[in-house]
This record gives structure tokens, sequence and C-alpha cells, in this order.
């Protein structure tokens, strides 16, 4: 139980160090367009655009995590069917 735990603020912190180098990224772009001498027109039209790649990187995150929360379903899925198996073929030796 314990290394569950410890596990799961090991997790907690990378997706907290995670969200912080996102963030970072996003601000640091965001003021180079804001900072820069473009026209307002073409300073709009660098945010914008900045904006779809933020929807696209979080298009792709919630892309990994589906995959990974279905691969970490399926392995469930055969480990209890594997438990499952095991016993019965106990079951069936003691009989």
């Amino acid at each position: 139980m314990i290394i569950v735990i410890r596990i799961i603020r090991i997790i907690i912190r990378i997706n907290n160090i995670n969200n912080y180098i996102y963030l970072a990224w996003r601000i640091q772009e965001r003021d180079k367009i804001n900072n820069s001498n473009y026209p307002e027109p073409i300073r709009l039209a660098a945010l914008a655009n900045l904006l779809d790649q933020e929807a696209i990187l979080i298009q792709k995150i919630d892309k990994l995590k589906q995959d990974a929360n279905m691969a970490n379903h399926e392995r469930n899925i055969n480990n209890l069917l594997n438990e499952v198996i095991f016993i019965y073929c106990h079951y069936l030796i003691l009989i």
C-alpha cells in the first residue's frame, strides 16, 4: 500500500511539472508575440495560430491518455482472466 501511495505522489508531481512546462511555454510564446513589433492584424493572427497549436497539443495529449487508459484496461482484463484460468485449473486438479 505504501508503494502505491508513493507511485501516486510521483505521478501527481509529474503532472504538475508537465502542467508547469505547458503553461511556461504558452506564456513565453504569447509574450513573444505581444512584445514583437508586428502590426495589429499580424499579431492577432499569430495569437490565433498559437491558440490552434495549443488545441492540437491538447488533442494529442488527450489521445495519448486515452490510448494509455485503453492499454491499462486491456492489461487489467488479461490479468483478471489469467487469474480466473489459474484458479480454475487448480480447482480441476483438486477434483
